[in-house]
């Protein structure tokens, strides 16, 4: 079910009513059900997947605490399954077209990826990995458990929520205000005109460019600069969704993007987007692995492996890899250069980055290697007057729509604030003037959000 849709507006309409008037025990128990319908709306079986990866990671937990002299076998076996799931439901047919193309005789497999496979299994994973810490203890209410994984604003595109903060929420009585309804909702709808009214509409150029057989590299970075522009939207725009759902309902959910494109470096730009995942790689694979420890020739290998294994998180597909290890590179390459770019003033070396950004946007945007290479290949345009022409158009659509995500940002950082009693006015005009936008803006085949993918 996707959140831009009348029949999520009437499903989450249904569920806050039948939420505000009961007691805790059993408001958990409704959203318990309520996830689960959400999730399983188009393929029920993924449920069932669910709760059988979130099974074996409750029960490993309290094995933990029970038997400590098996707490790493235990943590062996939760994380071992959920990770031989991933791997074959993401990655089974990305490794069989791969040995095909090798000249192995393997067969050609045809599997469903469940939506957000990926964003549930990191987060269920962290939970038995911090009970094996000794971070926090092991839940002992499975349908609490089960809540804490499946929680329906955030199950399929994140943010990937760390048991201490979100599980503890699910343990803990929670009262509905109305000031965080009316601030979720105007959150929410905020999101929503970004995913419909930006993401949406630049994705219609974006996917003619990228969808051309062969492509040059102005052209390439053109479609680049507009993708930069609608991933940011869908992307932050579903968090802003999820965030703003799960206030209304008396939760808070982490912020997952914290302006990005104002990073100056690579670190920087980490510690600002899809911040739930950055972290969780930096705390459960890159400091594991050794993280800065060691010999600089070692924490560069380290750096560029991790950033690699996050690319491929993203997708079963070579780009995403390269695209992980670009970043890694630049990671690598940023430490020592910016310890003089770090003199220049933010204005100089926030463009500079923001261009490497949307470079790394061109690789991770062309799923066909094939073209990919070719564009690396044959940089230069075959027809450079039709091409500038187009270019000039994506960077124009681009550039609307990144004014309408600034005025956004300027509204929230310097408008809200200072608003006061007229607040409650202005979130019904807002939310009116949104849904009057999506009447004339909304495309009948709107896309899925770009992280359902992941």
């Amino acid at each position: 079910m996707s959140f831009v849709t009348l029949t999520f507006a009437i499903f989450f309409a249904l569920v806050f009513a039948l939420y505000v008037p009961v007691r805790w025990r059993l408001q958990n128990l409704l959203l318990l059900v309520a996830s689960a319908a959400f999730y399983g709306w188009e393929h029920p079986w993924w449920v069932l997947l669910l709760y059988f990866s979130a099974g074996i990671d409750y029960l490993a937990a309290i094995g933990m605490e029970r038997w400590p002299a098996h707490k790493r076998p235990l943590l062996t076996t939760s994380l071992g399954a959920n990770l031989a799931l991933l791997a074959w439901f993401k990655y089974a047919m990305f490794a069989s077209d791969n040995l095909r193309a090798l000249g192995a005789d393997v067969p050609l497999l045809d599997v469903i990826l469940p939506a957000g496979i990926s964003f549930y299994t990191f987060q269920s994973m962290s939970y038995t990995i911090d009970v094996y810490r000794g971070v926090m203890p092991a839940c002992r209410n499975i349908l609490d458990y089960y809540l804490f994984v499946s929680f329906f604003p955030q199950l399929v595109a994140g943010p990937i929520e760390r048991a201490p903060d979100l599980l503890r929420q699910v343990l803990a009585p929670r009262v509905v205000a109305w000031s965080n309804v009316e601030a979720g909702l105007l959150r929410a709808t905020w999101g929503v005109a970004k995913k419909v009214i930006v993401a949406d509409n630049v994705a219609v150029y974006v996917d003619r460019v990228y969808g051309l057989p062969t492509l040059s590299l102005p052209l390439a970075m053109a479609g680049a600069f507009a993708f930069a522009v609608q991933i940011l939207a869908d992307f932050s725009g579903y968090t802003d969704i999820a965030r703003g759902v799960a206030q209304c309902f008396g939760f808070t959910l982490s912020p997952n993007f914290l302006h990005p494109y104002l990073a100056a470096n690579p670190s920087e730009l980490w510690r600002r987007w899809h911040v739930s995942f950055s972290s969780w790689i930096r705390d459960y694979l890159y400091v594991p692995l050794g993280g800065s420890k060691g010999s600089a020739l070692r924490v560069a290998a380290v750096t560029v492996l991790t950033m690699a294994i996050s690319g491929l998180w993203h997708g079963a597909s070579w780009n995403f890899v390269l695209w992980g290890v670009y970043h890694g590179l630049l990671v690598v390459v940023y430490r020592p250069l910016w310890r003089v770019l770090g003199l220049l003033p933010r204005w100089v070396t926030v463009p500079i980055f923001f261009c490497l950004v949307v470079f790394g946007w061109a690789i991770f945007r062309q799923h066909d290697a094939s073209v990919l290479f070719d564009t690396f290949r044959h940089p230069w345009p075959v027809h450079p007057h039709s091409e500038l022409i187009v270019g000039g158009v994506l960077m124009a659509v681009g550039a609307c729509g990144g004014a309408i995500l600034v005025l956004g940002l300027l509204a929230e950082r310097y408008l809200l604030p200072r608003l006061g009693a007229l607040r409650p006015a202005f979130a019904v005009g807002f939310v009116s003037l949104v849904a009057t936008l999506l009447v004339y803006w909304m495309r009948t085949n709107a896309d899925a959000f770009i992280y359902f993918r992941f």
